[in-house]
């Protein structure tokens, strides 16, 4: 079997501590409706304000699919991408038995047209899957504070 590479998720030092980065954290079990729920969004928010609150995430959007989630949001460089993701997913596991595939997938967001965009993307998601008819019916999602 073919020995999976893994990506690094650090913050090169050539980028701006204000980057935004889009996030992408999928379920173990896909196809299955794992978070499309009002205490999974609960918890999730619960979670990143935690973060927010010490100052390690600054969260834009967020969506929660059946199976994954999408983030869009700043993170400082200490802890990191990685780390604070890592964190999350730990924490969510542990204590409300989330249970999340390994890795994440991470994209730097290059302008400010590009975050609208993707931000757009986010909120456009659960239409585009056939779950609601209009993005702002959708029940599952979190505009930063």
């Amino acid at each position: 079997m073919k020995k999976r590479i893994r990506l690094r998720h650090g913050i090169p030092v050539w980028v701006n501590d204000s980057a935004y980065w889009f996030i992408t954290i999928c379920c173990r079990s896909r196809g299955i409706n794992t978070l499309n729920n009002s205490t999974s969004l609960d918890r999730v928010k619960g979670a990143l304000s935690y973060y927010q609150k010490k100052g390690h995430i600054r969260v834009t959007g967020l969506v929660l699919m059946p199976d994954h989630l999408h983030l869009l949001a700043q993170f400082r460089r200490e802890p990191g991408v990685s780390r604070l993701i890592e964190s999350f997913k730990r924490y969510l596991a542990r204590h409300h038995g989330i249970k999340w595939q390994e890795g994440f997938f991470d994209h730097r967001v290059r302008s400010d047209k590009l975050g609208h965009e993707i931000l757009q993307y986010i909120l456009m998601n659960p239409v585009r899957a056939g779950l609601v008819s209009h993005k702002e019916k959708w029940p599952y999602l979190w505009l930063g504070d």
